[in-house]
Formats: structure tokens, sequence, C-alpha cells
């Protein structure tokens, strides 16, 4: 899985401005849109019963939903505060129901 991130258009084509590849691992970024900053996560994840991760940060906690359940590439809105790239975070891993599966940090 290789996660791309597009900017400007050059002679009507859109110009990648940087490559992020994964391999069996998962991140967390923080982009800068026209929208505003958002929080990108993207791996993959091998138990089905996981529907959401919370990504918690020294200063707050995000979290983002699920909407396939092996690779994941999904994102929710920070505050422009937040400084854009790779964030220092732990990630734990919920059922649907809010239970607790598994928590780690990369």
């Amino acid at each position: 899985m290789f996660l791309l991130q597009l900017g400007d258009k050059l002679f009507n084509r859109y110009k990648v401005t940087s490559i992020n590849s994964f391999f069996g691992s998962s991140r967390a970024q923080v982009f800068q849109t026209s929208d505003g900053k958002y929080l990108i996560y993207y791996g993959r994840v091998e138990n089905p019963s996981i529907k959401y991760v919370v990504v918690n940060t020294v200063d707050k906690k995000y979290r983002i939903n699920f909407s396939n359940t092996r690779n994941i590439l999904d994102y929710c809105k920070v505050e422009d505060s937040i400084s854009t790239g790779d964030i220092v975070a732990t990630y734990d891993y919920y059922a649907k129901d809010g239970k607790l599966i598994l928590n780690s940090s990369f």
C-alpha cells in the first residue's frame, strides 16, 4: 500500500509531493489541505473485530473510525496548531462496542 500526497496542478495534472510506503506497520501523519489539517492513519489491521483506533498524542486523543477491515486509510480533522508530518503517538484499538482489543505504540 502506498500513500500519495498530491499538490498543485502543473499543466492540468497534479504533482506528487510525497510518497510513503508501508509494509505491515501502521502510521499516523498530519497533512495540510486547503480545508485545514487532517490526521491520516494508514496501515494493515489483521483482526476483523477492530473497528476504530484512538491515536494518543502528548496533548490530545483522536478517534479514527475504520471504513475497511484490513487495509486502512482513514482520517479525522485536527486543530491547525498541530504540526504537519509524522507524529509521536500510541495507538489503542477498539471493537465496535467500545471494548479495548489492543493497545500498543509504534
